[in-house]
């Protein structure tokens, strides 16, 4: 049996992960106020914020699975929302100008960063393996809740606080909340489970562990491809509906609600159903199936204007795409050595979060050059024939 207070560790994961996700879209929520305040063009405002941020988690995850690996979740949960909060109080006072925001970006992004790799040590040190899947999802869902309330939520300060900069104090206060959940765990004595850990599949030791072996660049080529997959859909689904198909730009980012909410629903459903259901034994099944299906899909959205059956194709590829990623952290949870399993989480997360910059980049030099939406829907049957033909490698060898 492992310690019903578990449940309360991934509540609180849940928290702090959604308090980042906020403040990863918040500024983006409010360009107009920002703009007006800060005489700064809004495309200026957009990259500053975005990239900036994504750039420091890029550069943060491999040093932040390190420290996970050597201090523990806890303490990496304490500092990481410490600086997102130095980061939401800078864009307070400095965010009128283009370094101020650069600087509270930066610092937020390395906050986030090791807080996103931290997961799969949560998932291997309080839960049992057949959880591992649901626990890795439920982080996916807690990004895109975080990226929902921060839609709804800021602007809606910035009306009732008349100073778009006060916003970034009270948004602190999710942060701030987190940090308090984050003690309960510290001093809770229930903090283990009663059962042994289960041996790890790859009998290494962490000295003997080589990052740059064959399993671990499987799972990072799927990952990669896995997020290539969601960045490119949210780049260029509304543009495609709304413009392409000429069905309108408010029906276009409609209907990309239903992508959204069936990737937030999919991702803890996939790691029930591969630790679950198929008790992590077709993993590597899963990945290929779910691959394929986001390429037969990346297809067929292209051949269809009707609004329901569009809204169809929206579901599929955000259920089937959602699945991947847990399924993969939740492998790299259960595989390999405990003391290696940071590292190999942020390793492989860096390029989770290239893919996250790159996509949207590429796609926008298909639009410039082809003059077409849906020419990234094309590459994306590409992405996914590769994604799945590797992501069937994930597998440990018998002995």
């Amino acid at each position: 049996m492992y310690s019903k207070f578990r449940w309360f560790v991934l509540f609180v994961m849940f928290i702090v992960t959604a308090s980042t996700s906020l403040i990863l879209i918040a500024p983006v929520t409010i360009v107009d106020s920002i703009s007006s305040s800060s005489h700064l063009a809004p495309p200026t405002i957009i990259t500053a914020s975005m990239s900036t941020f994504n750039l420091f988690i890029v550069l943060s995850v491999m040093a932040g699975g390190i420290l996970v690996d050597k201090f523990g979740v806890t303490k990496i949960y304490v500092l990481c929302l410490a600086l997102v909060i130095c980061g939401n109080v800078v864009m307070a006072n400095l965010g009128n100008e283009i370094w101020g925001i650069f600087l509270s970006r930066a610092l937020q992004g390395l906050g986030t960063g090791p807080i996103m790799v931290s997961i799969t040590l949560v998932a291997r040190h309080w839960f049992k393996q057949s959880e591992h899947g649901i626990v890795t999802g439920l982080q996916g869902m807690a990004v895109s809740i975080g990226i929902a309330v921060g839609f709804v939520l800021v602007p809606r300060l910035v009306t009732y606080v008349e100073d778009w900069g006060t916003v970034f104090y009270y948004v602190s206060l999710i942060n701030l909340s987190g940090i308090i959940l984050t003690f309960i765990v510290i001093f809770c004595p229930k903090l283990d489970p009663v059962e042994q850990d289960s041996p790890s599949p790859i009998q290494q030791t962490a000295t003997e562990f080589k990052l740059l072996q064959p399993l671990v660049l499987i799972g990072v080529v799927s990952l990669f491809c896995s997020t290539w997959l969601q960045q490119s859909v949210n780049s260029v689904g509304a543009g495609f509906i709304g413009t392409e198909l000429g069905l309108g730009q408010i029906h276009g980012a409609d209907l990309m609600f239903y992508y959204s909410i069936a990737y937030a629903i999919g991702s803890p459903l996939g790691g029930a159903v591969a630790g679950i259901w198929l008790k992590g034994q077709k993993d590597n099944l899963v990945i290929l199936v779910c691959f394929l299906i986001s390429a037969i899909f990346s297809f067929v959205i292209t051949q269809y204007t009707e609004t329901a059956r569009l809204i169809i194709c929206l579901l599929i590829l955000g259920l089937f795409q959602s699945f991947i990623s847990p399924i993969i952290l939740s492998f790299i949870a259960k595989t390999y050595p405990k003391e290696v399993i940071g590292k190999v989480s942020g390793f492989t997360m860096m390029f989770n979060f290239a893919a996250g910059i790159l996509s949207p980049y590429v796609c926008s030099l298909l639009l410039d050059s082809l003059g077409t939406y849906s020419s990234s829907f094309i590459a994306m049957i590409a992405v996914s024939i590769i994604g799945g033909l590797v992501g069937f490698k994930l597998k440990v060898k018998n002995n």
